[in-house]
């Protein structure tokens, strides 16, 4: 695991035999444990709460980048999709799509029971659907009839 300063009191559980937190490596509390945050381009640490702060720059057009288990995620509006495409020198590759949920899915594509089964399950994969005509997905995947669209798989 890698480091990081546990409090006085979260260290003393950690080190108890008689606590059923002792060596529970991910011992912590609001006080030491890890925590979000917002960082400028530079890696300068922005005030605020980071959710908000990240999702309004989303809205006004901007590009962000979120680290998830999963790696990396890059966010932007769809109408922004090709600001994208060219600072990632991907001007045909299409990109995945993660949508909210199951109803922001079936918005966008035609998918089988089994492909919404997939998508559904607790891997959560992205899944290659058919797309509908009602979504604005050419930025997404371009001159295709299929985009790949995943859910969140960690809880929000």
């Amino acid at each position: 695991m890698a480091p990081f300063a546990m409090c006085e009191r979260c260290e003393t559980e950690y080190r108890d035999p008689a606590t059923r937190r002792f060596h529970a490596q991910t011992t912590n509390c609001p006080d030491c444990a890890p925590r979000y945050m917002l960082l400028e381009r530079g890696g300068q640490e922005l005030d605020g709460d980071p959710f908000a702060g990240f999702a309004a720059r989303v809205m006004e057009g901007g590009l962000g980048v979120m680290k998830g288990w999963g790696g990396m995620h890059i966010v932007c509006l769809p109408e922004v999709a090709d600001q994208l495409r060219e600072r990632y020198h991907r001007p045909a590759k299409p990109f995945a799509l993660l949508v909210r949920d199951i109803e922001a899915a079936r918005h966008l594509a035609d998918m089988t029971p089994g492909e919404e089964e997939v998508l559904t399950g607790h891997i959560r994969p992205i899944v290659l659907v058919h797309k509908t005509g009602t979504g604005s997905l050419e930025g997404v995947a371009p001159g295709l009839g299929n985009v790949g669209l995943m859910l969140p798989y960690t809880p929000s």
